[in-house]
């Protein structure tokens, strides 16, 4: 316990201190086609591209449910180390249009608590099949 508290005591002294940080918030829906209102299911809930192609946090079930649990991480920041945070929640499937669900951004939005979003039902659009837009993944 004493190691730790010299540990503390010298990332104050350095300007750092440990925090917990928000990676993504957590969300619960029930994913549907938006003309058919059919459950999609294998629909994926994404928080960025990597090489174009998207991190799948999450995916619905048979019923079109799906649900993601908020992440956060204890992180050494500095302590007046003010960033600008932008991080987003999108839910897909192919051949649909991709939804943003949630968005957290702000100066040092990262540090508030994690949320759980309930969002009720999401209705995902078409894509029209010549639309780059639409969530191809290559699983």
């Amino acid at each position: 316990m004493r190691a730790v508290a010299i540990l503390i005591a010298l990332l104050m002294l350095t300007g750092c201190l440990p925090r917990q940080v928000v990676i993504h918030d957590g969300i619960r829906a029930s994913v549907v086609d938006a003309d058919t209102k059919a459950a999609i299911s294998g629909a994926f809930v994404y928080d960025r591209l990597d090489a174009g192609q998207p991190r799948i946090l999450a995916r619905s079930d048979a019923d079109g449910g799906v649900q993601l649990a908020p992440d956060s991480r204890r992180r050494i920041t500095a302590v007046m180390g003010e960033a600008q945070v932008r991080q987003f929640l999108w839910i897909c499937s192919a051949g649909y249009q991709p939804r943003l669900v949630s968005q957290r951004a702000g100066w040092n939005a990262d540090f508030a608590a994690a949320r759980i979003h309930d969002l009720g039902t999401v209705e995902l659009t078409r894509a029209d099949p010549a639309d780059d837009g639409s969530c191809s993944v290559n699983l």
